[in-house]
């Protein structure tokens, strides 16, 4: 049949392989594994918890945190399977409930709610003038849209704890580069990578090289937009607040910095063309910086990051 999601496959390898890039293709999108698990093959939240151990930020960290309650009904079950978590968990990965809404006053009567955003994150958790703030008092970012308005994508995710190996010193196009090495040879490793992932991975292969010529020249905010707007990115590499938003949910519930010596660069762009970084949260605040993409440092890197 046309609609067929093994053909599309198939054909997306056919067309990968044009490119130069191999996308393997089995009898089933997952290999062995079913397309869709059934009910009983869902992970438990306890089963989810016992694989990652402390690196499991779920409901319950949630709403200590963040002041919100989620009865049971309401938490979405973990769309990974139990062999995606420990192999997830096996390259250093948390598994996180990631929610938009937050209590930002307790007020007089009711607690007051909002939206996740970084400068409400900032608002509750990261007191200026405080020595265990959390968020330096730096002035660029004040009016930045990815600060005062962007919101996490509620869902659960998978991310690396630390900057992805081999991942500093490098641009942000060298970067997504070896993102895509990394799906590849690492988070998908043995299997076909799903039709998503397949897209992106035959996007970037067909436009990096326009991009690297853009980035040569003098239009490189075009160029972080043309990065910013890739699959690829979008499906790897987490936004500004989401990043805040583990920041600060790990550093509350296990007193653990995040980010300690090294940034980030993010999926976002900031006003001026630069793209988005967090970072630098050991001995002092974290803080967000913003750099030309074919900018790179020995101290700036990327995480890694998965949602369903």
């Amino acid at each position: 049949m046309e609609n067929n999601p093994l053909n599309n496959l198939r054909k997306l390898a056919e067309e990968a392989k044009k490119a130069g890039v191999v996308i393997p293709v089995t009898d089933g999108l997952f290999g062995n594994r079913k397309q869709e698990r059934q009910e009983s093959e869902v992970v438990s939240l306890e089963e989810a918890e016992r694989i990652f151990e402390k690196d499991f930020l779920g409901p319950k960290a949630v709403e200590a945190v963040f002041g919100v309650s989620f009865s049971k009904e309401s938490v979405v079950p973990i769309p990974f399977s139990k062999e995606e978590l420990e192999n997830a968990k096996s390259l250093g990965q948390q598994l996180i409930f990631q929610t938009d809404v937050m209590k930002i006053d307790e007020g007089p009567f009711d607690p007051e709610f909002d939206t996740v955003t970084s400068k409400n994150l900032k608002k509750v958790f990261l007191v200026e003038g405080d020595e265990n703030s959390m968020l330096n008092n730096q002035g660029w970012y004040e009016n930045e849209e990815f600060f005062s308005e962007k919101i996490p994508r509620p869902c659960w995710k998978l991310t690396s704890k630390d900057i992805v190996p081999n991942s500093t010193s490098k641009n942000y196009l060298e970067q997504t580069e070896m993102l895509v090495s990394y799906i590849q040879n690492e988070i998908f490793r043995g299997i076909e990578l799903p039709k998503e992932y397949a897209e992106a991975v035959l996007e970037f292969e067909e436009e990096k090289a326009a991009i690297a010529e853009r980035m040569k020249g003098g239009n490189w905010g075009d160029a972080s937009q043309w990065l910013a707007d890739l699959k690829i990115t979008k499906l790897t590499r987490e936004t500004p607040v989401e990043a805040m938003y583990r920041l600060v949910l790990q550093e509350k519930t296990d007193q653990e910095k995040l980010f300690s010596a090294k940034y980030a660069w993010t999926s976002r762009r900031a006003s001026g063309g630069g793209i988005v970084g967090v970072g630098q949260f050991g001995s002092g605040a974290a803080g967000f910086i913003s750099d030309p993409p074919h900018h790179s440092y020995s101290d700036l890197g990327v995480f890694f990051s998965r949602m369903k």
